[in-house]
């Protein structure tokens, strides 16, 4: 078989491109970078691009911060395994993130850059920050916790990732709870008689078209209409309300074994009850 070969002028030309190398430094390339670092401060772009356009940005960082460490810089992302983090840099990279934290952000290069981590990169600053000492917390919220996100959306919008930072929870779920329980006009608490009775009527008529029903429930979110349409006693008459009976507790662990937590399966199977009535007992169970 016969595999032809690219002819030296189908080739591209390298000649003229410039290299990035790993040379050692000269002292005439030290002093160089100082008295840049000096002029231009953190304009790391043009330096680069005007003295060292051999070397990488990053590369100059890192050696502007062994020449003022007088330690020499390892990029942990460039070594076969990382060095483990002290308790002592744990809580030097705390100190640093709020005495860093500008608008919201944490600067950190400028954290990079003080030569208190001369081991640590930027992304493994940020990394170590948010993946570990920081995790986003999750769970139920408190009353002072809505208090502050509709002050902290009053004060700068909808800027989810910003509030995100202060808050500490992932931004998507901040958006969520924001729009289900805290968006202006929101209502949420006990339905009143009217309101189920609307619901059991309207729906069958508009064939479950939720925009339509949604505007004769006014203040309750989508999410809040469905739920109640397809779990509540007052709306779907087939359901009981009242305590368990000895033969739905038996059908209901009996399905629990064959189907687990499939609550639609157990639903279908004890007839008598909504998914989320059988997902409520089976959470008292294993309380």
């Amino acid at each position: 078989m016969y595999i032809s070969r690219a002819q030296p002028s189908d080739r591209p030309n390298l000649i003229g491109i410039k290299r990035r190398h790993h040379q050692n430094w000269t002292s005439e390339e030290k002093q160089m970078l100082i008295e840049c670092q000096k002029k231009y401060g953190s304009n790391w772009k043009l330096i680069s691009q005007k003295y060292f356009q051999s070397r990488t940005i990053q590369a100059l960082q890192c050696k502007l911060c062994s020449l003022k460490t007088g330690e020499s810089i390892i990029d942990d992302r460039l070594t076969k395994k990382a060095q483990k983090w002290t308790l002592k840099e744990d809580e030097e990279l705390q100190l640093a993130a709020k005495k860093y934290l500008i608008h919201g952000k944490i600067n950190w290069k400028s954290i990079f850059l003080t030569g208190c981590f001369p081991k640590r990169s930027v992304k493994s600053l940020a990394n170590r920050y948010h993946d570990v000492l920081t995790k986003p917390k999750r769970g139920p919220w408190s009353r002072n916790e809505d208090e502050q996100l509709r002050n902290l959306v009053q004060a700068h919008g909808k800027k989810w990732t910003k509030i995100s930072h202060i808050l500490q929870r992932p931004s998507a779920l901040i958006r969520d709870h924001y729009i289900r329980y805290l968006a202006p006009g929101i209502k949420i608490g006990d339905w009143t008689p009217e309101e189920f009775k609307i619901l059991a009527e309207e729906a069958g008529k508009f064939n479950e078209n939720w925009d339509e029903i949604q505007e004769l429930i006014p203040g309750r979110p989508l999410w809040n209409i469905k739920n109640n349409y397809y779990n509540s006693p007052k709306v779907q008459r087939k359901f009981n309300g009242g305590k368990w009976n000895d033969i739905e507790i038996h059908t209901l662990n009996e399905t629990f074994e064959k189907f687990g937590r499939n609550f639609q399966k157990l639903s279908e199977a004890v007839t008598t009850r909504s998914p989320k009535q059988c997902w409520q007992r089976m959470q008292k169970k294993t309380s």
